[in-house]
């Protein structure tokens, strides 16, 4: 059944860029080309000919990246099977079901041909990049600016299919970053030494064909064991890529919208075998949704949120809700100063004249002496501390933000729904374990980012992708809570 539901996708996309016409621009030489940059926007800039966008609201594809961890001295099983390259993903299955490889990151996005799509989950990581000693050598220097760089996972991709051909090519670029500790510099020995931090990760640009529901291996990484909590092990991490196209029945009837049209948003978090489970097999156009909500029902998933937001067509519109925390950026280090006792003391005279005018005899008897202050500086007992305190201040948003724009098909039955869905929150104060320095308390943000395009329906609750929690990145010791929240979005009327 699922092969024949694949077929039957595959021929309706087939069929959606069967009738439409190749880039112009383009020679018959650069057409045979191989892709010189997935990126590029320009027209006939590009070898690769590029079917154009279905029209609105009559689908999108879900694409699905699976990572796997498995002991590096049963790599080859995967990377040459005897079977070929399609036997890679069934071979790492078996061994995920053995015990002997773990599923470690599953993400998901919707998305259209030629639009570019974000998936991140990352911690700011705000370490100190200037430094003041304190007023003596022996004490630790103190941070006084800061900046901040983005640690865990953050990935995109964009779809791009040419004319007549089923199988989309996948540009990607995909970054993993993990903090690896503080290291301590000093310079020349015995100067206050500074703290750095160091990370580690990966960053891969590429592209590739995919088929439909036909899992591939997209890359490795192999991570030096050690250099973080997240790299206990010598392992090679395997990702996978796969993709199912989401469309809408040509018979599928639904009453035309209004002016104006209301989208939910709904975030179910579950476990990660479980998400996997759901996003398994040929995944009907709302299919995932009811099986998140029957394992809501079941205690084996949980409702984290909801919210909606109503818009009239091709027209921008939002929603945020949280709270703002503002916190220092840059610092004056606390200091020692030496005591002062100022005063200050002068003395003149003046002639007094007598009753007559003349001047009496002898001067002296007319003068008068006075008391000034002038500045004299003595240094005395122990020097004073002066406390450090902050200097200046950033404000950030806290909680759910959603940014969309909606497209609607001529009948107004369906449409394109871009959206742009943050959540950010305050995860406690960085810990930096084994510092030298003396530490300036920064807020720990963690972000997450999903960034698509995808069909809209009223009644229909579409998955938009998924919206993670970082994993095991270092930071503060994070640990890999397993869990995946999946985001969809449902179409209904807002006129009454």
């Amino acid at each position: 059944m699922h092969y024949s539901l694949l077929c039957a996708a595959a021929l309706g996309l087939l069929a959606l860029s069967a009738n439409l016409a190749p880039a112009e621009g383009l020679s018959p030489e650069a057409a045979g080309e191989l892709r010189s940059d997935p990126f590029v926007k320009e027209p006939g800039k590009d070898p690769v000919q590029k079917a154009a966008p279905a029209p609105p609201g009559e689908g999108h594809s879900l694409l699905v990246f699976e990572t796997f961890a498995l002991d590096a001295s049963r790599a080859l099983e995967i990377l040459e099977p005897a079977e070929g390259a399609a036997a890679r993903y069934k071979q790492m299955a078996t061994l995920v079901r053995q015990g002997q490889a773990r599923l470690i990151d599953l993400v998901a996005s919707a998305t259209k041909p030629g639009t570019r799509n974000t998936v991140e989950s990352m911690d700011d990581f705000r370490y100190a990049t200037e430094f003041e000693v304190n007023g003596q050598a022996a004490e630790p220097v103190s941070g006084t600016a800061f900046e901040s760089r983005s640690v865990g996972e953050s990935l995109g991709h964009e779809f791009v299919f040419e004319p007549g051909d089923p199988s989309p090519v996948l540009s990607y670029t995909l970054k993993r970053i993990v903090f690896t500790g503080m290291r301590h510099y000093s310079e020349p020995p015995g100067d206050p030494a500074v703290d750095q931090p160091g990370f580690a990760g990966q960053q891969a640009d590429g592209a590739l064909r995919l088929s439909p529901g036909a899992p591939q291996l997209v890359l490795t990484h192999s991570p030096a064991p050690g250099t973080s909590p997240a790299y206990p092990d010598a392992e090679i991490h395997f990702t996978f890529a796969r993709f199912v196209p989401q469309l809408l029945a040509p018979h599928t009837s639904a009453p035309a919208l209004g002016r104006a049209a209301l989208v939910e948003y709904t975030f179910i978090s579950l476990d990660r075998s479980s998400a996997e489970e759901v996003l398994s097999g040929s995944l009907g156009l709302d299919e995932a949704w009811h099986e998140a909500t029957r394992l809501v029902a079941d205690h084996q998933g949980r409702l984290e949120h909801a919210m909606a937001v109503s818009a009239e067509q091709n027209r921008r519109a939002q929603n945020s809700e949280g709270s703002e925390l503002r916190y220092p950026t840059e610092f004056e280090p606390h200091s020692l100063t030496d005591p002062v006792i100022d005063w200050t003391e002068t003395s003149r005279t003046e002639d007094r004249p007598s009753s007559g005018g003349a001047i009496a005899s002898p001067p002296d008897a007319n003068r008068v002496a006075i008391r000034e202050a002038t500045t004299r500086h003595a240094a005395t007992g122990k020097p004073v501390p002066n406390p450090g305190y902050p200097t200046a201040f950033e404000t950030r948003d806290l909680g759910y933000k959603v940014e969309q724009e909606l497209k609607l098909n001529p009948a107004r039955t369906a449409g394109d729904l871009s959206a742009a869905i943050t959540f950010v929150a305050n995860r406690g104060i960085i810990q930096h374990d084994g510092a030298v320095n003396r530490q300036i308390e920064q807020p720990l943000f963690e972000q997450r980012v999903l960034k698509t395009v995808a069909l809209a329906a009223p009644g229909r609750h579409i998955l938009l992708g998924t919206l993670n929690p970082p994993g095991a990145n270092g930071v503060n010791g994070r640990k890999d809570s397993g869990a995946v929240w999946l985001c969809f979005a449902c179409l209904s009327s807002a006129q009454p």
